[in-house]
């Protein structure tokens, strides 16, 4: 089966349109979405109840906003009741830019014996598009910087959030990290569950994906200043540890 975690803030003008789509791509494939909605104070969650009455789809919420990193500890904590370890695991957004016609590409990696795929844009034929130039900044920095201090053969992209992993590595993650699985806050927890996942795998593989902003409708929830403090601490964990 194919399982798919999306996380979800104030995203009414995005998920519905997302997620009919990516049921659409994948009508011959088992699949189960996994839809956090982290407190919106738009009409996300009853789109979201809407969506599940007629497919196959769970709907997890925050009372109020908890930011990325409790809404993946949410979603990763019913996918690990739920899943499967032959079961295909994807994470992506619910803003328009992680592209559903990819799906067909990563899964087929999957099967074909990768542990993990990054759709990245860091390999010929990704690239960013439309990208506002701090956010440009600091996602090449974030992602120069970690990958000198966790080097994976086959890693380039390390901040995108949209990747397939084998179940059954989300499970060994888990089960080795516990309650330490996310230490960090805010988009870094994406990066921080890559770094970790990366400890279990054997082969990671990344696809070409054009990261188009421009398909956003609505303002992004990244703070900058306040992401470049995480992923310092996301180092610093690594020396702790």
């Amino acid at each position: 089966m194919i399982r798919i975690l999306i996380p979800v803030y104030n995203e009414e003008k995005n998920i519905r349109g997302c997620v009919l789509e990516i049921h659409k791509i994948l009508k011959n494939d088992r699949h189960k979405f996994y839809l956090v909605d982290d407190g919106s104070k738009d009409k996300s969650r009853k789109i979201l109840n809407e969506l599940a009455r007629t497919l196959p789809a769970v709907v997890l919420g925050h009372a109020s906003n908890r930011g990325v990193a409790e809404a993946l500890k949410t979603g990763l904590g019913e996918l690990e009741r739920d899943g499967r370890d032959e079961d295909i695991l994807i994470i992506m957004e619910g803003d328009g830019t992680s592209t559903p016609e990819l799906i067909r590409v990563i899964t087929d990696k999957i099967r074909g014996g990768a542990d993990l795929v990054i759709a990245s844009r860091y390999v010929p034929g990704g690239e960013y598009r439309n990208f506002p130039l701090r956010r440009l900044a600091l996602s090449r920095l974030a992602n120069l910087t970690l990958g000198l201090f966790f080097p994976k053969d086959g890693v380039k992209d390390y901040t995108i959030f949209y990747r397939a992993y084998k179940m059954r590595v989300i499970k060994k993650t888990i089960k080795e990290y516990k309650s330490d699985l996310i230490k960090t806050k805010y988009f870094t927890a994406n990066s921080e569950l890559l770094v970790k996942c990366m400890e279990f795998t054997d082969k990671i593989e990344e696809v070409p994906f054009v990261y188009d902003y421009g398909k956003k409708k609505g303002t992004s929830g990244m703070k900058i200043v306040r992401n470049v403090k995480q992923y310092f601490r996301l180092i610093a964990n690594k020396f702790e540890s």
